[in-house]
């Protein structure tokens, strides 16, 4: 049996090709968003913190500004 702290800790290290699948997503989104004029994008994912964290550092490796909050599920992109 599986403690919730188990499970928890399992989501937590989420692979590296998952992260780099989700920002590949984001970039295209932002993408389209830039051809229409915007500056910003919001993306809802519900992954845990630390996911988002990661997330949103490999944004800024690729020159994005990000901003992410502990219980709000939506990374907010800008460039």
């Amino acid at each position: 049996m599986f403690t919730a702290r188990k499970v928890r800790e399992l989501s937590d290290k989420t692979s590296p090709s998952a992260i780099k699948r989700k920002v590949q997503k984001i970039t295209k989104l932002a993408k389209r968003a830039s051809k229409r004029g915007e500056y910003a994008i919001g993306y809802e994912t519900f992954c845990s913190y630390p996911i988002r964290e990661r997330i949103s550092q490999e944004l800024r490796k690729l020159g994005y500004d990000t901003h992410i909050e502990y219980f709000n599920t939506i990374i907010k992109v800008f460039w």
